[in-house]
């Protein structure tokens, strides 16, 4: 999708956009297996569950100005599994492109009911040295294809506690996703147009594992 765009990640919305500024960030690494989940007996907690839109803003609003996701969210704390909400800040540079963070996996995200949120972990696109062009076709846009420079990148995932806003810490994830994967979903005539690597929910997963299932 277009980095000026939103959407939807499972049953989740993130957003992106161009560039944005990287604060300085630990390294994380992260691997091709997919995060695996104990499931643990949890206290039981209200239900509450808002819309889609409703939740993309308090996603969008606690990533950018630090505050509670939601005041009401269980405690990051105990043993695991915590659960987390994703959100991609809006870029800067409306002329770098990429896709979205794409595909889901179930046994990290929240479910419907934001109560049991417990980490919200907000990551920034960081761009890196041009690796070579990628040729992107389109269904949609003014042109059936287009062929850009294409960017590594890394993603800056701050992590915080849903319930007040506080940071647990900030990691740095690769990108993973093929240049083709990476291209956004509408062609643009924008002069200085560049794609860059776009990153996947499970490597995002795999980033955050120590987290969701560690005990605190």
């Amino acid at each position: 999708m277009a980095a000026k765009c939103s959407a939807v990640l499972g049953a989740l919305l993130l957003a992106g956009c161009g560039t944005a500024p990287p604060p300085p960030a630990v390294k994380t690494t992260t691997s091709s297996t997919t995060p695996s989940v104990t499931r643990s007996l949890r206290p039981s907690v209200p239900e509450k569950e808002v819309d889609h839109k409703i939740r993309f803003e308090m996603q969008k609003t606690a990533c950018e100005q630090g505050v509670p996701f939601n005041p009401t969210s269980r405690p990051y704390a105990g043993v695991g599994p915590h659960y987390a909400d994703a959100h991609e800040l809006h870029q800067t540079d409306r002329h770098v492109q990429h896709a979205l963070i794409v595909g889901v996996a179930d046994h990290w995200l929240a479910t419907s009911n934001v109560n049991v949120v417990e980490l919200l972990a907000c990551a920034r696109l960081v761009p890196g040295q041009q690796l070579g062009d990628v040729t992107c076709e389109f269904k949609r846009g003014v042109a059936t294809s287009r062929t850009w420079p294409f960017y590594e990148a890394s993603y800056e995932v701050t992590v915080r506690e849903a319930r007040t806003g506080r940071q647990i810490t900030v990691l740095t994830v690769p990108g993973d996703s093929t240049p083709e994967e990476s291209c956004p979903s509408v062609a643009t005539d924008d002069a200085g147009t560049v794609v860059a690597r776009s990153l996947t929910a499970k490597a995002l997963g795999t980033a955050l594992e120590p987290l969701i299932n560690g005990t605190v």
